[in-house]
C-alpha cells in the first residue's frame, strides 16, 4: 500500500491543483465581469451628469415657451405654379379670447386661424426653394409675444426625384494637332427615388461641348437587353436582371443601365461634359454629370479632383429653364 501512496497523492495534488485553477478562472471572469459593470456605472453616471445642464436648459425653455405644441407637414404640391402647401399648426399654452396669432415665414407674415385650442395656416411656398418658417407671434390687445420656431425647410425632397448616376469603367486620352482624343467606356447606373409615387419618362444621355449640346443618346427604360447582352470583362458586374425587370404594366422605377464605348475629339482650350438627362412625369427635367473634360490650351486635362462627381442633380422645365441649379457651370 505504501508503494501506492506517493502516485495516489500525487494524483490528488494535481486534481486540487485543476480545482483551484478552475476557481482561479471563474474568479478572474466574475473580476472582469465586476470590472465591467463598474465601468458602464461610471460612463453612465459620467454622462448624466454632463447631460444635467442640457436638461436643465431644455427644461427652462420648455417652461418658458408659450406653446404647449407646434408642428409642420406638406400638403398638395402645384406643379404648375411650382409650390406646395406648408401646414402649420401651433398650440399656445394658454390664450385669452380674441387673441390673434401669425407665423413669419421667408419674411412675410401669415395670420393663423383658431380651431380646436390650435392655431393653423396653410401657406403656399417654392417648392425648388429654401423655406424658413422663422416664428410665430400672440396678439392679445396691444401685447405681442413672439416664440422662435426656426423651421428650415426644403420641399423638393419630398415631392422631387432624387437621382443619382455614374460611371464605372475605364478612359484613355491623347493629345494631337490641337485636339485631345479621349476614349471612354464604362456602364452607366442611374438610380432614381422618390418619398411619393413618380413616373421616368425618357432617360437620356447628352453630350457638350464648351456648353453646346453634341449629341442624344436614348437610354431604355428595360434593362433586360442589356443584361442578355453585356460583358462584365474586368469591370463589375451590375446587378442580376433579375433584380431590376419591371412588372408589366407598372412605370419603370430603375435603376436603368447603359454601356457606353467611345471616342471623343475634344479641342485644345475646351470642355467636354456627359451627362444623363431625366425626365419625369410632371414633365421636369433632371440633369447629372457622370464624366467630364477640361482640356488646356496646350492639350492636357485640367486636374479638377473630380469636384462635380456625385452632384446633386440640376432641374430644368421641359423648355430648359432652370428651376434649380446645383453646379449650374457644369451645363454652360
Amino acid at each position: 500500500m505504501k508503494k501506492y501512496l506517493s502516485p495516489i497523492l500525487a494524483a490528488a495534488a494535481c486534481l486540487l491543483v485543476v480545482i483551484c485553477m478552475v476557481q482561479i478562472s471563474r474568479l478572474n471572469q466574475r473580476i472582469s465581469t465586476l470590472e465591467s459593470n463598474v465601468i458602464n456605472q461610471i460612463s453612465y453616471v459620467r454622462n448624466e451628469v454632463n447631460a444635467i445642464s442640457s436638461n436643465i436648459s431644455d427644461s427652462l425653455e420648455e417652461q418658458a415657451s408659450l406653446l404647449a405644441d407646434s408642428s409642420w407637414k406638406y400638403g398638395e404640391a402645384d406643379y404648375d405654379t411650382r409650390t406646395v402647401k406648408l401646414i402649420c399648426s401651433v398650440s399656445p399654452k394658454e390664450y385669452e379670447s380674441g387673441t390673434e396669432a401669425a407665423i413669419v415665414v421667408d419674411g412675410a407674415e401669415y395670420p393663423m386661424t383658431l380651431s380646436g385650442g390650435a392655431f393653423t395656416v396653410h401657406v403656399d411656398v417654392p417648392l425648388f426653394g429654401e423655406v424658413h418658417a422663422a416664428k410665430v407671434m400672440l396678439r392679445e390687445g396691444e401685447v405681442v409675444r413672439t416664440e422662435l420656431l426656426d423651421w428650415y425647410l426644403s420641399p423638393r425632397y419630398d415631392y422631387l426625384l432624387n437621382v443619382y448616376a455614374d460611371l464605372s469603367g475605364s478612359a484613355t486620352g491623347s493629345p494631337r494637332d490641337g485636339i485631345y482624343n479621349y476614349h471612354r467606356e464604362g456602364v452607366m447606373n442611374i438610380s432614381v427615388d422618390c418619398k411619393r409615387p413618380y413616373e421616368v419618362k425618357a432617360v437620356t444621355l447628352v453630350e457638350l461641348l464648351d456648353g453646346k449640346e453634341l449629341g442624344r443618346t436614348s437610354i431604355p427604360l428595360d434593362s433586360t437587353e442589356f443584361f442578355e447582352n453585356y460583358q462584365s470583362g474586368n469591370g463589375a458586374m451590375p446587378e442580376p436582371a433579375a433584380n431590376v425587370a419591371q412588372p408589366v404594366g407598372v412605370d419603370p422605377v430603375g435603376p436603368f443601365y447603359y454601356e457606353l464605348e467611345k471616342d471623343y475629339e475634344i479641342p485644345y482650350g475646351s470642355t467636354w461634359t456627359l451627362y444623363v438627362e431625366i425626365e419625369d412625369g410632371n414633365s421636369l427635367v433632371y440633369r447629372c454629370v457622370i464624366d467630364r473634360q477640361n482640356i488646356s490650351d496646350s492639350g492636357e486635362p485640367i486636374d479638377e479632383y473630380h469636384w462635380w462627381q456625385g452632384s446633386e442633380a440640376s432641374i430644368y422645365d421641359s423648355d430648359g429653364n432652370v428651376l434649380y441649379a446645383h453646379n449650374p457651370e457644369l451645363y454652360q
